[in-house]
């Protein structure tokens, strides 16, 4: 809700619907975005049609290593795409982890990092797909408790498959 509710905001201040007080309003409430984060997310995007236009899918990343039971964290623009992409091949997403998870509805389950379930959940997976790229220090620091198994940053799977394709 609240990430459909900035992606308004942004809408709105482009189109110059609201005014400077009802921005400010807006960002009170729901808190401010940070283009940092978002230029970030967007040259994350930028990679992916990359290799997308070559034809190049992240299936030949998980299956390089093998991975078959992927976590996605951060249920977001990049994890809501990750998950269409794998759900339409031979992978899919075991669960997802968010911070919001409480208010999240989708088609796997979706986990807080405070819920109980979660290390032993985390036993059982290959590895965890972070999609929230601003966070990833953070995101990993949080789960090395719970978890061995790889932690990596979808930009770090693009560039890695960006560099293979670069190499032939």
């Amino acid at each position: 809700m609240r990430r459909s509710l900035i992606e308004m905001k942004l809408i709105l201040q482009k189109n110059g619907v609201l005014s400077d007080l009802e921005l400010r309003e807006l960002e009170d409430r729901y808190g401010t975005i940070n283009r940092g984060d978002l230029s970030k997310t967007v040259k994350v995007y930028d990679y992916w049609m990359y290799l997308k236009i070559r034809n190049i899918t992240l299936e030949s990343y998980f299956n390089k290593y093998n991975y078959k039971k992927i976590v996605i964290y951060g249920i977001n623009y990049l994890g809501n795409r990750l998950y269409d992409e794998l759900s339409n091949s031979f992978l899919r997403p075991v669960f997802g982890i968010d911070k919001a998870a409480e208010g999240i509805e989708y088609d796997m389950p979706i986990l807080s990092l405070e819920d109980i379930s979660l290390p032993e959940k985390l036993r059982q997976i290959d590895i965890v797909v972070v999609t929230a790229i601003a966070y990833f220090q953070d995101v990993v620091h949080n789960l090395q408790k719970y978890t061995d198994k790889p932690i990596v940053s979808m930009e770090d799977i693009l560039l890695e498959l960006i560099t293979i394709n670069e190499q032939i």
